[in-house]
Protein backbone atom coordinates (compact mmCIF):
# COMPACT_ATOMS: atom_id res chain seq x y z
CA UNK A 1 0.00 0.00 0.00
CA UNK A 2 2.82 2.40 0.88
CA UNK A 3 4.54 1.55 -2.40
CA UNK A 4 1.39 2.45 -4.37
CA UNK A 5 1.16 5.71 -2.43
CA UNK A 6 4.79 6.56 -3.25
CA UNK A 7 4.27 5.76 -6.93
CA UNK A 8 1.17 7.94 -7.00
CA UNK A 9 3.05 10.85 -5.40
CA UNK A 10 5.97 10.40 -7.82
CA UNK A 11 3.63 10.47 -10.83
CA UNK A 12 1.85 13.51 -9.45
CA UNK A 13 5.12 15.38 -8.91
CA UNK A 14 6.39 14.52 -12.38
CA UNK A 15 3.18 15.72 -14.02
CA UNK A 16 3.16 18.96 -12.00
CA UNK A 17 6.79 19.61 -12.90
CA UNK A 18 6.05 19.10 -16.59
CA UNK A 19 3.12 21.49 -16.40
CA UNK A 20 5.20 24.16 -14.68
CA UNK A 21 7.91 23.95 -17.32
CA UNK A 22 5.50 23.67 -20.24
CA UNK A 23 3.50 26.78 -19.41
CA UNK A 24 6.26 29.38 -19.82
CA UNK A 25 7.25 27.74 -23.12
CA UNK A 26 3.67 28.02 -24.39
CA UNK A 27 3.46 31.65 -23.24
CA UNK A 28 6.79 32.35 -24.90
CA UNK A 29 5.50 30.89 -28.19
CA UNK A 30 2.37 33.03 -27.99
CA UNK A 31 4.50 36.13 -27.40
CA UNK A 32 6.67 35.30 -30.41
CA UNK A 33 3.61 34.73 -32.59
CA UNK A 34 2.10 38.01 -31.43
CA UNK A 35 5.40 39.80 -32.13
CA UNK A 36 5.43 38.36 -35.64
CA UNK A 37 1.82 39.45 -36.17
CA UNK A 38 2.62 42.98 -35.01
CA UNK A 39 5.68 43.15 -37.27
CA UNK A 40 3.82 41.93 -40.36
CA UNK A 41 0.78 44.14 -39.80
CA UNK A 42 2.92 47.18 -39.07
CA UNK A 43 4.86 46.59 -42.29
CA UNK A 44 1.85 45.87 -44.52
CA UNK A 45 -0.42 48.54 -43.05
CA UNK A 46 2.46 50.98 -42.51
CA UNK A 47 1.04 51.87 -39.07
CA UNK A 48 2.39 54.89 -37.25
CA UNK A 49 2.94 54.50 -33.48
CA UNK A 50 -0.19 56.58 -32.83
CA UNK A 51 -2.27 54.45 -35.21
CA UNK A 52 -0.89 51.22 -33.74
CA UNK A 53 -1.87 52.35 -30.26
CA UNK A 54 -5.55 52.60 -31.21
CA UNK A 55 -5.58 49.87 -33.86
CA UNK A 56 -4.29 46.93 -31.80
CA UNK A 57 -6.89 46.93 -29.02
CA UNK A 58 -9.66 47.00 -31.66
CA UNK A 59 -8.03 44.35 -33.81
CA UNK A 60 -7.41 42.06 -30.83
CA UNK A 61 -11.06 42.40 -29.79
CA UNK A 62 -12.15 41.62 -33.35
CA UNK A 63 -9.82 38.61 -33.59
CA UNK A 64 -11.05 37.18 -30.31
CA UNK A 65 -14.67 37.36 -31.44
CA UNK A 66 -13.83 35.69 -34.75
CA UNK A 67 -11.83 32.98 -32.90
CA UNK A 68 -14.80 32.33 -30.62
CA UNK A 69 -17.07 31.84 -33.62
CA UNK A 70 -14.51 29.58 -35.31
CA UNK A 71 -14.31 27.52 -32.13
CA UNK A 72 -18.09 27.05 -32.25
CA UNK A 73 -17.77 25.93 -35.86
CA UNK A 74 -14.97 23.52 -34.97
CA UNK A 75 -17.05 22.00 -32.16
CA UNK A 76 -19.93 21.60 -34.59
CA UNK A 77 -17.62 19.83 -37.06
CA UNK A 78 -16.49 17.38 -34.38
CA UNK A 79 -20.11 16.65 -33.49
CA UNK A 80 -20.93 16.01 -37.15
CA UNK A 81 -17.97 13.67 -37.59
CA UNK A 82 -19.12 11.62 -34.61
CA UNK A 83 -22.72 11.38 -35.80
CA UNK A 84 -22.29 11.56 -39.59
CA UNK A 85 -23.53 8.06 -40.39
CA UNK A 86 -26.60 8.36 -38.19
CA UNK A 87 -27.65 11.82 -39.34
CA UNK A 88 -30.83 12.32 -41.34
CA UNK A 89 -31.53 14.70 -44.20
CA UNK A 90 -33.26 16.97 -41.72
CA UNK A 91 -30.14 16.97 -39.51
CA UNK A 92 -27.93 17.91 -42.47
CA UNK A 93 -30.34 20.67 -43.45
CA UNK A 94 -30.11 22.04 -39.91
CA UNK A 95 -26.30 21.87 -40.01
CA UNK A 96 -26.21 23.83 -43.27
CA UNK A 97 -28.42 26.52 -41.70
CA UNK A 98 -26.13 26.63 -38.66
CA UNK A 99 -23.04 27.03 -40.87
CA UNK A 100 -24.67 29.84 -42.79
CA UNK A 101 -25.56 31.56 -39.51
CA UNK A 102 -21.97 31.21 -38.32
CA UNK A 103 -20.73 32.81 -41.54
CA UNK A 104 -23.31 35.62 -41.15
CA UNK A 105 -22.08 36.26 -37.62
CA UNK A 106 -18.49 36.44 -38.83
CA UNK A 107 -19.50 38.84 -41.58
CA UNK A 108 -21.49 40.99 -39.12
CA UNK A 109 -18.54 41.16 -36.73
CA UNK A 110 -16.17 42.04 -39.58
CA UNK A 111 -18.50 44.80 -40.73
CA UNK A 112 -18.84 46.25 -37.21
CA UNK A 113 -15.12 46.20 -36.51
CA UNK A 114 -14.08 47.47 -39.94
CA UNK A 115 -16.39 50.43 -39.35
CA UNK A 116 -14.75 51.02 -35.97
CA UNK A 117 -11.27 50.72 -37.47
CA UNK A 118 -12.10 53.22 -40.22
CA UNK A 119 -12.58 55.78 -37.46
CA UNK A 120 -9.07 55.30 -36.07
CA UNK A 121 -6.94 54.51 -39.15
CA UNK A 122 -7.27 55.48 -42.83
CA UNK A 123 -9.65 53.39 -44.95
CA UNK A 124 -6.77 52.38 -47.23
CA UNK A 125 -5.10 50.70 -44.26
CA UNK A 126 -8.35 49.01 -43.21
CA UNK A 127 -8.58 47.67 -46.77
CA UNK A 128 -5.13 46.07 -46.34
CA UNK A 129 -6.00 44.13 -43.15
CA UNK A 130 -6.95 40.89 -45.00
CA UNK A 131 -3.67 41.11 -46.94
CA UNK A 132 -1.76 41.52 -43.66
CA UNK A 133 -3.59 38.52 -42.20
CA UNK A 134 -2.66 36.38 -45.22
CA UNK A 135 0.99 37.45 -45.10
CA UNK A 136 1.15 36.78 -41.37
CA UNK A 137 -0.25 33.26 -41.84
CA UNK A 138 2.15 32.62 -44.72
CA UNK A 139 5.17 33.70 -42.66
CA UNK A 140 4.01 31.70 -39.66
CA UNK A 141 3.67 28.57 -41.84
CA UNK A 142 7.15 29.17 -43.28
CA UNK A 143 8.60 29.33 -39.76
CA UNK A 144 6.79 26.14 -38.75
CA UNK A 145 8.06 24.33 -41.88
CA UNK A 146 11.63 25.48 -41.21
CA UNK A 147 11.52 24.23 -37.63
CA UNK A 148 10.25 20.82 -38.70
CA UNK A 149 13.28 20.34 -40.97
Amino acid sequence: MKKMYKIFIAILLISLTQQLFAQPNRDNKREKIQSLRIAVFTEVLNLTPAEAQVFWPLYNEYSQKIRDIELTKKEKNLEIRKNYNSMTEKDFDKVIDEYLNIERKKLDISEIYYDKMKKVIPVKKVFLIPKAERQFKRKLLEIIKERRR
